[in-house]
């Protein structure tokens, strides 16, 4: 599907409506991330919003989904939007907007613009937008500590940006790269290196003898964060070889972020030699590891 021009979507469905401006292309920075959601998703190939690492076309609810949102409902994924009942965005240090006026807005596939604005405090419920029913809102919602989009409707585009003026109208489809690229700070799928058994990672034993403290290298740089966790797939495809001796993997746990790099755990079976370096395999493309250093 093509992308799609907000400001052209916006004033076809609502004539008269007010875009702020004395000029129509004024638009302010965008607080969330991979908040574009026309497309069908980069699971598609690359370009294709919203940025989608895990890959699904649909989520169930209560999970991470796309990057950066989490799926309080079931979700999929449509190249004119996404569809789920309640999608959440955290942001790190969202204390540091305590007493700013903010407009939260959603742009709905239907060309319907939802916005309102708000003196933001992190430490209570923030209404942006309800209707007159309460079904449909925009809000930062202290139980899920992010900010929340709620509409049975299907979402082409969300906005949170400082002041008392929506601007989401007058948006051009973001940069592919930079978004993907900020989605990183939060999110990477370490996968097999050009479809070939070789080596993601490298460390020697940690807390105990079945326990190899590994360092994964990433392309970009995963955000400081105190704490990351690791999910794996496929781990009977998950080696450590060293030593002339090659281990099975029966679990891996994220520890911390290093110089950007990914401090993982990976427990075997077996018992590792102390001293010894050690690397880790992914033996199929079938087989990654997801990082994960969200809020």
């Amino acid at each position: 599907m093509a992308l799609i021009d907000m400001s052209e979507t916006y004033q076809m469905t609502n004539p008269g409506a007010h875009i702020d401006a004395t000029d129509v292309y004024n638009s302010n920075d965008n607080l969330l991330d991979n908040a574009y959601f026309v497309g069908g998703g980069s699971q598609l190939g690359d370009g294709v919003f919203p940025i989608n690492q895990r890959g699904q076309t649909s989520y169930s609810a209560y999970t991470n989904s796309i990057d950066r949102w989490y799926a309080a409902a079931a979700m999929t994924i449509a190249a004119d939007g996404i569809s789920c009942g309640v999608i959440v965005q955290k942001l790190p240090q969202v204390a540091n907007l305590n007493g700013k006026t903010l407009t939260f807005s959603a742009l709905l596939a239907d060309g319907t613009m939802l916005s309102g604005y708000a003196v933001f405090n992190s430490a209570s419920d923030t209404y942006f937008y309800r209707d007159a029913g309460a079904s449909e809102f925009l809000m930062y919602n202290t139980y899920f500590g992010g900010f929340e989009v709620a509409t049975a409707d299907k979402i082409a585009a969300v906005k949170l940006e400082l002041g008392t003026v929506s601007t989401l109208a007058n948006d051009v489809p973001p940069d592919f790269g930079e978004e993907l690229e900020k989605c990183k700070r939060y999110l990477q799928r370490v996968i097999q290196p050009q479809g070939y058994t070789s080596s993601v990672g490298f460390g020697m034993v940690g807390d105990a003898s079945n326990i190899l403290r590994t360092t994964i290298p990433l392309s970009s740089p995963l955000r400081n964060a105190a704490i990351i966790t690791a999910t794996a797939t496929n781990t009977g495809q998950i080696f450590v070889w060293g030593n002339g001796s090659h281990y099975s993997v029966t679990g891996v746990t994220g520890r911390t972020v290093l110089n950007g790099n990914a401090i993982v755990d990976i427990t075997v079976n077996g018992t590792l030699e102390n001293y010894k370096t050690y690397n880790l395999i992914l033996n199929n493309a079938d087989t990654y590891i997801d990082l994960s250093a969200e809020p």
